[in-house]
Order: C-alpha cells, then structure tokens, then sequence
C-alpha cells in the first residue's frame, strides 16, 4: 500500500477547518456550475437565433437571387450571387452544428467540471489557485479561465510534483515556484461526494480506489484524474520519433496512448489535425472497446485500423489468414503435431531481425530475371507479353541498377506504350466480335459525335465505325491502365517464393549470411525453405507469408504507403516482429510512432519489440528525420487486486512488479470437476454468484475459438450469455464466452477460465497465456478445471474446490 501520500481532509483535531473547508469548496461547485448554467443559456439563445437565421436564409434563398440570362457576364454574376448565398447558409448550418456541440459537451462538464485543485506560486510572482478538468472552461464574463485542461502545460504539475518546489514547461521556457497544495475531489452529478489532500507526486489511494472499485463497462472510459507521474511523462513526449512502452497487465497503456493523442492534437492545435493521426488495432471489437476515450476528451475523427486491413489493402484483397487464425493454430492441438511445430520454427525465423536483413538483401538484388513478370490483357488479347515487359526492364535496369528505381520507369514505360498499343489494336479480330455486341447507347452517342464532323457523307459510315472501335480499344486501355497502376504485371507471390526456390542459386549468397546470422544448422534452413515454398502453393497465405510478401511490395514499389499520416500509435505491441515493424515504418514514412505492449503477454516464443536485437533493427529502417528512439517502462499495475496479481505472476513465474497499487479481495478460485456437463453447471453457479456481488461484465474464457465450442455446447440454455467471434465488433451482453485471442487489452469485473486442466495447458509458454487472462479480472478469478489441474498453477494461491463425481 502507498503508505504517507494521503490526508484527507477533516481528519483529527482538524476537522472544523477541514469542514469549513468541504463548505468553501461545494461553494465554489456551485458557482462554476452556475457559470456553466448561464454559458449554456447564452449558447442556447445564440444558437435559437443561428437556426432563425439559417431557416431565414434559406428560405428566402431562391427569392433573393434570381437568373439573368441577358448576357453571359449576367448569367456568371448570377452564378456567383448564388454561390454566396448558398456559402452563407453552409457557414450559418456549421456555427449551429458547432454551437450545439458545445452545449452538449457544456451539459456534460456540469455533472463534473473538474477533478483536481493546485495551488502553486510562481517565482516573484502571485500565488495562483487553478482546478483542472476534462475540458477548460472560460467564463466570458469574467474573462477568466475558471478550469485548465489537464493537457495544459500547468497541468503537469498535478501529475509530476509532490507539494513543494515545483515546475512546469510552459511555451515560453520553465516556470519556477512552489506547489502548496494538491487536492482531488470526486463529484458525481454535480455534487462533491470527497476531497483529499495528498502531498506525494501520485494519486492519492482514496481516489484510485474509488476509481477501480467502479464495475467494468463495454467501453473503455477516459481516467485523467489518477494519471501517475510515469504515466504522464509518455502521454507529454513530444520528442521521440519512435518511443516504445513497455508495461504490465493494467498499468494503463492503452489509456496512456489515447490520452497521448489526445495532448498531442491539443498541444499542436491548428497543425496536428485528428486525420492525421492512426491508431492500429488488434482486432475490430478491440477498436470499438477504445472508441469512447477520445470523444470524452473532447477528440474526434482520429483514424483507426488493423493490420489485417492494412495487409488486405496492400495485397489486393489475397486471400490470407488473420493473426486471430494463427495463433488459433499455434494455441490449439498437439503441441508435437509436426505442422504446428515446423509452424512456430518458421515464424520464429521469420519473425526475426536476420530474416529482416535477408528480405532487404533480396530486394537490392532483385534483377528483371528475378521478378516474376506476367502477360498483361484481358480475355481477348495480350497487350504487353511478360518477356516484352522483361526486356524493357532489362534496358532500363541496365540504366540503373536499383530495382526500386527502375520498376518505377518500367511502370511509367508501359503507361506511356498505352495508347501506341491501343491503335495498333484498332483491326484486332476481338474488337470486330466487339462491335456485334455494341452497346446500342454507346452506338448512338458515336453516330452522333459523328454526324457533327466535318467530312465528305460517303465516308459517314467508315467514320462512324472507326469512331465505335477506339471507344472499345480505349475502354479497354483504361481498365489495362489502372491494372498497371497496381503492378498486376507482376506476379508478386511468385517472386517471393524465388527468394526460397532460387536458395542454391541466385539467391545461395543470401541465405548463407542468414544461416551465419542466426546459427542454425543448415539442415534446419534447408527444412525451412522447403517448407515455405510448399505452403506458397496453397491459400490462404498464412499470415507471417502474407506479412513478408506487403513488406517486399511496400519496400519496392511503395503499395499502402500513407505519408499523409503523422502519429501512429500501436496497441499489443508484443504481438509484432522485426518485419510487422519494419512494414509499419515503411507504410508511414513521416509518422511518429507509439508502440504499446507487455512482453509477457506474447502468445508466441518469437522476437518481440521489446528485445534489443528487435529494437536495433528497427533502428536500422527508421529515417533520422522520423526522430529519436526512446523506451519508457510502466511496470506498476492497478487494475487486478493484490490476490489476482499474486496469482498472475507466480504463473509466469516472475516476482510482482514494485509500486503496483495492491487493494485486496477475494482469493481466486480452483474448481475441479470430472466432467464438462459437471463443469457448465459450476460455471453457471459462478456467472450467478459474481451477478450477486454487484459485478458489471464477467467473461468466461477458452483458449480457443474451438474450446469455445466446446463452451456452448454445454453452457447454451443454462444462463443467458454473448458469444464473442473473430467478426464480433461490440460486447453488448453482461456475460461474454470469447476466446483468449479476443480478450486482449480488455478488462472484467470477474474471470472464469473455461478449463485449466493439464491437457490444456501443458507448455512452458502457456504461462503466458494465463498470465494474460488472469490479468484480464478487476476483482475476481475462477479457473475451472475438468480433471487434473496443469501444474502451472500454484495451489497455495487459489482456493482449491474439488467436485465430486455425480
């Protein structure tokens, strides 16, 4: 427990002062409330007169502008009368939209205007008593600024100063003082419930308590009130180009990064607008569960996505499997299956720096003989035959050597041989089949454009044939030009797959510095390239293919680059390699990056951002005009009780963090049953035992989408549930059964582990795997078990309950 932050307010004998105290400061609620009351009023009846003007405006719009068609100077200056009057009514419907926003957002700042007090002296300067909120507010009648955001400069002090010397960053440099009081309040529906004092740099345990104790909901919410000092140091950096957070389960990282977003468009207003900044997803449920956080704050319109997305995008819509279907795969099944296991070798060199380097190493020495070019047409005729394209690559690689530099020119070569190709198709055999067929409108619309040429008359129905044959020709070379904007005269798969077929060739010298690289044997590289060139053959490309394939056409060609993006932030970042962030890097070449994660939540042994290999290739493939590379570390957890995290750790086999706060409850639960049907009926017991101890959303968990299966099998008609699948984009149900790939990132009031039997979890790194649903419960845990329980859970933390045979 952090013992010495706190002193609430009308303890011991201070108790007159600290309630005259309590009394000035619900006068002072009061007030602002007011205040708020009447800007909203003012906001009201300035709006009533914008929707008057506006319905004014519009109405009378076609009555005050009339055409003059006498001259074509009237008929133009008629034009413009309109487009001015109809700019006008835009501008009026916009101050209306804006100014009723503002009230919304004014309607929700009265049942809590803000939630802390500091009062600070500046160097040679007045003392200053400022509340922070959400949102500032400025009373226009005092011309006063009565609450500071907490993203302002002087709102750091809150979050990073014990009471006593104290300074802050403001525009103009630092600004020097002493902080003399710190205090938090908790108001509900406009009401001050408490307030504390605390003289430490973090929030006081009343007010995180208070926090932490509220149920779990569908949707993340905004907590800006109990930001920690490590906390608000990565949501203010604004100097790393690539800054890497490493945290424990519920230190608060997704809330950090959105609450870093959320500073950066209020610190860079005006410059930084929300379409500039990206936020990647693990999954779509994951990218609703955050939706809320950035409205709250007053932040709207930022872009969000995933990386299956991103990889669809890039790869034309390929069929490929999601990261949910690999770890499905690795996650479920015999562990000694010799799929699974050649499987986790290859994503783990895959997923590597030296795979990374080998990748680029094949990109530079790409030659027209390497790349897998294909006939381009369509159905009826070859307009560029791939050896034709292969020898025009050879001229112009002989120009310059760099693949990236002449497949540009290739492509702009063939665009620019378009229209010379198409004439030359004009007597084509599949364009006579083409006029049978015509389109009678298109035949009209010829013989008209026709009719209007100067000509001799006996020449009509030539021309108006040659006129209908480069319609056909030309229709065709549109549909070929926009296929060559998107290099379908390239087999892509094809050429990856040679950076394994042509290992004892073209390709020999590469793989040899890979094998020096990694150490492995070269039989076990030999295993590999074999395999990889079998799965080639197949679809759906498995992710981490698909992944080395958008990498190698991004890197070359630039396919799914966005420049247009500037911050990127990244959740479940232990969940992306070398080569998924040397990708992003690429995609987003003037973005600065957050990367977010917990390396113990890994599913998979593979390489992780957090590693030093890891973070030196990233290294490698960050511009230096991206910025500097930065890691901060969030190792303190709040969400689960003290019983919950001793548990997690002690699965994971790692001491528990220092400086977590550590509230109690009720020790887990280990429930043994001999059967599933013996099972769904203690799991119902515990969904209805957690329903009565007040708790909001409570999750029963399987390893995989197939355990979840099983789940329903034995649970459907027993209690009411949601079933959460891969698609599923928002948890409306109380009670959810989802699988462990789905629940990660989002927290529950209480945890059911669906079966934790010895025949489930039986690898060294399905530690990890619990760990991460352990962690997912704010107050309670049961883990459910049909036969022996695995070894990975210590019986000396859970109570331990043994169902009898029935």
């Amino acid at each position: 427990m952090m013992e010495g932050r706190k002193a609430r307010t009308g303890a011991g004998a201070s108790s007159e002062a600290a309630e005259a105290e309590m009394r000035v400061e619900q006068a002072h609620l009061a007030d602002i409330i007011a205040r708020i009351q009447a800007h909203i009023e003012r906001l009201g009846a300035a709006s009533g007169n914008l929707r008057a003007a506006a319905e004014r405006v519009s109405g009378d719009f076609w009555e005050d502008i009339s055409l003059d068609e006498s001259t074509s100077d009237d008929l133009l200056e008629s034009y413009a009368d309109i487009a001015q009057q109809a700019a006008l009514v835009e501008e009026l419907r916009a101050r209306l939209g804006a100014s009723e926003a503002e009230v919304a957002a004014l309607v929700k700042m009265m049942q809590r205007p803000y939630f802390a007090r500091i009062d600070f002296v500046p160097e040679g300067e007045e003392p200053l008593t400022l509340y922070i909120g959400l949102r500032a507010f400025y009373d226009e009648t005092r011309g006063e600024e009565l609450i500071v955001d907490w993203r302002a400069p002087i709102a750091a002090l809150y979050y990073e100063h014990a009471v006593g010397p104290a300074a802050y960053r403001a525009p103009g440099g630092a600004v020097r003082g002493r902080l003399t009081k710190k205090r938090q309040f908790i108001i509900r529906g406009g009401k001050l419930k408490a307030m504390y004092d605390i003289d430490d740099v973090a929030a006081g345990d009343e007010l995180l308590g208070e926090i932490l104790s509220r149920p779990a909901e569908p949707h993340l919410r905004a907590v800006a009130e109990t930001i920690q000092r490590e906390q608000s140091a990565v949501i203010r950096d604004e100097t790393h180009g690539v800054l890497i957070v490493e945290g424990a389960a519920g230190s608060g990282k997704t809330s950090v990064a959105l609450m870093h977003i959320a500073y950066l468009l209020h610190r860079f207003r005006g410059t930084l607008l929300s379409r500039d900044v990206l936020i990647l997803s693990p999954n779509a449920l994951f990218q609703e569960y955050i939706g809320t956080v950035l409205p709250e704050l007053g932040e709207t319109n930022v872009r969000r996505t995933t990386l299956a997305e991103r990889l669809r995008s890039v790869l034309d819509g390929a069929s490929i499997e999601t990261l949910f279907d690999k770890l499905e795969f690795l996650l479920g099944g015999d562990a000694d299956d010799a799929r699974r296991v050649f499987r986790r070798e290859s994503d783990a060199w895959i997923g590597s720096p030296a795979f990374v380097r080998l990748l680029d190493q094949f990109i530079e020495a790409l030659t027209p003989e390497m790349i897998a070019f294909v006939d381009l047409g369509d159905e009826d005729a070859v307009w560029f035959p791939a050896e034709r394209i292969r020898e025009a690559a050879r001229r112009l690689a002989s120009r310059d050597r760099h693949p990236e530099a002449w497949l540009v020119a290739l492509k702009a070569r063939l665009r620019g041989a378009l229209a010379k190709r198409a004439e030359a198709m004009l007597r084509a055999s599949w364009v006579d089949q083409a006029l049978d067929g015509v389109d009678p409108v298109l035949a009209r619309k010829a013989y008209e454009a026709v009719l209007k040429e100067e000509g001799p008359l006996q020449e009509l129905d030539r021309r108006y044939e040659l006129r209908l044959r480069r319609t056909i020709v030309r229709r065709r070379a549109k549909a070929l030009a926009e296929r060559i904007a998107v290099w379908a005269f390239i087999d892509w798969t094809e050429t990856y797959r040679r950076l394994f077929t042509e290992a004892d060739g073209r390709t020999k010298a590469l793989w040899e510095r890979f094998r020096a690289e990694t150490g492995l044997p070269s039989a076990a590289v030999r295993r590999f390239v074999a395999g990889v060139v079998e799965r080639l053959r197949s679809t759906p490309l498995v992710y981490e293919d698909a992944l080395a394939l958008a990498y190698l056409r991004t890197r070359l060609v630039r396919d799914g680059e966005d420049a247009s993006v500037r911050h990127v932030v990244i959740d479940e970042a232990q969940d992306y390699g070398p080569l998924e962030l040397a990708w992003l890097l690429r995609l987003f070449p003037k973005a600065r990056l957050m990367l977010l994660g917990d390396r113990a939540q890994a599913l998979t042994p593979r390489p992780t951002v957090f590693e030093e290999a890891v973070v030196q290739s990233l290294m490698e493939h960050a511009t230096p005009s991206r910025g500097p590379f930065g890691i901060r570390r969030l190792p303190a957890s709040y969400r689960s009780t003290k019983e919950i995290q001793a548990l997690a750790y002690r699965v994971l086999g790692e001491p528990m963090p220092e400086g977590s706060f550590l509230r109690s409850g009720p020790e887990p639960r280990l429930i043994v049953v001999p059967s599933y049907d013996r099972l769904a009926r203690e799991i119902v017991g515990e969904i209805r035992r957690f329903k009565d101890a007040g708790f909001g959303m409570i999750a029963v968990l399987c390893k995989t989408e197939r355990e979840c299966e099983t789940a329903e099998a034995y649970l459907a008609g027993r209690i009411g549930y949601q079933r959460v699948y891969p698609e599923t984009r928002e948890m409306k149900g109380k009670v959810l059964l989802m699988p462990a790939a789905m629940a990660k990132g989002i927290e529950f009031d209480a945890v059911i582990v669906f079966d934790v039997s010895g025949a489930c979890y039986h690898e060294a790194y399905d530690r990890h795997l619990l760990y991460t649903l352990i962690m997912r419960a704010k107050h309670a845990v049961t883990l459910c078990s049909v036969g022996e329980p695995t070894p990975l859970i210590p019986r000396e933390h859970v109570q331990v309950l043994t169902s009898s045979p029935d």
